[in-house]
Parts: C-alpha cells; sequence; structure tokens
C-alpha cells in the first residue's frame, strides 16, 4: 500500500484562491520551500501529511522535475509566478492574488496564498482521485533527520541569531508586503476604474458644453434643482422600488447626473448650497441592484432574501427625502 497521500491546501483567511490538491510521488517527492530561514512550517506540514520530503529551496535546492509543490513568500516579484509557469502547484505564504510578471501563470487550479500550517488536511478520496499524481513509496526520512541533527549541531548562540534574524527578515518582509500590496491595489484602481471614469466625465462635460445640451437640462432640472422641496421629489420619484434597481446597475445614471448638476452649479445655474443635498438625492439609488446578490454573499435562507429585497428598496424609498433634508440642513452656512 502506498505512503505517499493527497494533501489539500486551503487558502488562507485572507488569501488568493481556493485550494489546491497535491501528491508526491516517486519522481516528484519534494516539497521546495523558497522563503529563506530554513523550511518554513507550511512546507513542513506538507511534507509530514504527504508522506514527501521538505527541501530548503536557497540551500539544497532540487531539481524542478523533483518537485510535487512550491512554498513561497512573494509579494509579486518572480517567484509567485515561476512556478506555476513550471506546471509546480504554488503556495504563497503572503496574501494577495497572483502579482508580477507571470502572473497569468497562476490560476486557481495551482495556485494559493495566505496558508498557513492550519490550512492543510489531507485530502478526501474523491479530491485526491481528481488530482494529478500516483502514488509511491515514501523515502529519505533520513533527509529530515540529519538536517535536525546538523542544526542541533550549531552552536546556542549562533542558533538563537539565526532565529531572531530569521523572525526580523520575515516581519520586515510581512510589513513591505503589505504596503507593496497595497500601493499595486491602488494603481490597478486607478488604472481600471478611476482613469478611465474621469475620461467619461470628461466626455460628458465635453458633449454638454460643445452641444449645448447642457442649457437644455438646466431648464429641465431647474424645478428640481433650484429648491429643496424640487431635489426632495427628485429623490423620491428615482427613488421608487419599480425604478431604483433599474437606475443602479454600473452607478451610471449617478455619474451622469452628478456630472451634470456639477456643472451646472459650475455654470451659475444653480447655487452652491443644493450641492450636498442634491448628491444625496442622486445617490438613493447606490446598491439598489446589488441587494439580492448581497443576500446571498450573506447566506441569507430564501424567505429572508425575499423578505430583504423589497423591505430594502421601501426603506430607501422612504428615507430619500430624509437624505435630502439632512444634507441640505449640513451644508447651511457652507456657501
Amino acid at each position: 500500500m502506498s505512503k505517499y497521500k493527497s494533501v489539500k491546501v486551503n487558502k488562507g483567511r485572507s488569501g488568493w484562491g481556493n485550494y489546491i490538491i497535491v501528491t508526491p510521488t516517486d519522481e516528484k517527492d519534494k516539497v521546495i520551500s523558497v522563503t529563506g530561514g530554513g523550511i518554513h512550517p507550511t512546507a513542513q506540514r506538507i511534507a509530514e501529511l504527504s508522506g514527501g520530503i521538505a527541501v530548503d529551496g536557497f540551500k539544497n535546492p532540487p531539481d524542478n522535475k523533483e518537485v510535487f509543490c512550491a512554498v513561497v513568500d512573494c509579494g509579486g516579484t518572480l517567484r509567485a509566478g515561476l512556478f506555476p509557469k513550471l506546471s509546480i502547484p504554488t503556495v504563497n505564504i503572503l496574501d494577495g492574488g497572483p502579482a508580477g510578471p507571470m502572473a497569468d501563470y497562476c490560476t486557481e487550479d495551482n495556485y494559493v496564498s495566505g496558508s498557513k500550517p492550519d490550512d492543510i488536511e489531507l485530502a478526501d478520496p474523491a479530491q485526491a482521485t481528481a488530482a494529478k499524481g500516483t502514488s509511491a513509496v515514501k523515502e529519505a526520512p533520513k533527509a529530515a533527520t540529519s538536517t535536525q541533527t546538523a542544526e542541533q549541531s550549531k552552536s546556542k548562540f549562533v542558533k538563537g541569531l539565526s532565529v531572531i534574524m530569521e523572525k526580523l527578515g520575515r516581519g520586515i518582509g510581512y510589513v513591505v508586503n503589505l504596503f507593496f500590496d497595497g500601493a499595486r491595489e491602488a494603481v490597478n484602481m486607478a488604472l481600471r476604474n478611476i482613469i478611465p471614469f474621469i475620461l467619461f466625465i470628461s466626455f460628458i462635460i465635453g458633449l454638454m458644453n460643445a452641444t449645448g445640451f447642457g442649457s437644455w437640462v438646466a431648464k429641465g432640472l431647474e424645478p428640481f434643482t433650484t429648491s429643496i422641496g424640487g431635489l426632495i421629489l427628485f429623490a423620491i420619484i428615482i427613488g421608487i422600488p419599480v425604478l431604483s434597481p433599474l437606475l443602479a446597475p454600473g452607478a451610471v445614471v449617478q455619474s451622469i447626473l452628478g456630472t451634470m448638476i456639477g456643472t451646472l452649479i459650475a455654470t451659475g445655474y444653480v447655487s452652491p448650497a443644493m450641492a450636498l443635498p442634491a448628491l444625496f438625492a442622486i445617490s438613493v439609488v447606490d446598491a439598489c441592484d446589488f441587494i439580492p446578490v448581497a443576500a446571498a454573499l450573506g447566506e441569507a435562507k430564501p424567505e429572508t432574501s425575499r423578505i430583504a429585497v423589497p423591505a430594502m428598496l421601501f426603506s430607501r424609498f422612504i428615507t430619500a427625502p430624509l437624505a435630502v433634508l439632512v444634507g441640505w440642513v449640513a451644508g447651511i452656512g457652507l456657501f
């Protein structure tokens, strides 16, 4: 009977992906730990459960053909995608999704992040059968023993210093990774959302100014935007439970209305005092299309979802005029 076992590596609490199944074989029986500071506990845990051999990728790097799983601590450079490119399932002990020049090679089938030793378990037989790799006889348990013996032979001073430097290095690396990951997410958000939105708003403003459409809209919205009563009526109209889910997707309507009202304020058609209540008025429909999805994400029961959707829509309809009044009161004396 084979001594190798399939292991399920789940993503961490704040990690990326779902889970991967790894199984050692005679040809591929190494778990390579490319984290610095020796063999990481995550790699050691995978080796213990699977029957494979954990090796330090810095001190004793094996041939890639002998590796069935890689454990890395990459914050978004080359290592995160290098092993997936080589068809080696990869576990990133740091949080965050695929990043770096080889991010496209990281998929949910071969990459998870944020995984800790507690996130690793034996795979179910059905999962093990579906996973790639065949069973084989466990080899070279002496490798780990010899490594432990070598570590024990070090002097206490050198060993203690090594542990301190390892923890310090990982702590610094964790903090740097947090900032680096945050900066990367900020840049991605700017490229994917903010810059296209700015271009879209610029197009709307240019279209209004070049075609005279703004003057026509100004006259049409004048009854609503020039008085607090008009804004309340406007919020009630767009907050009607039947209309609000249709006006909400993509925040397109809110973006256009906000641009138009802002342009009207800038050109003097509307008083600046109406800016805050106008903002509250057009935001009535925000996320009204997302309520069923939110209920599903919250694992709400079907009965709860059926009640929650109309309840939320009607609550937004009722609170719409109140929100406009709050904005009006808060804006008193600002202009």
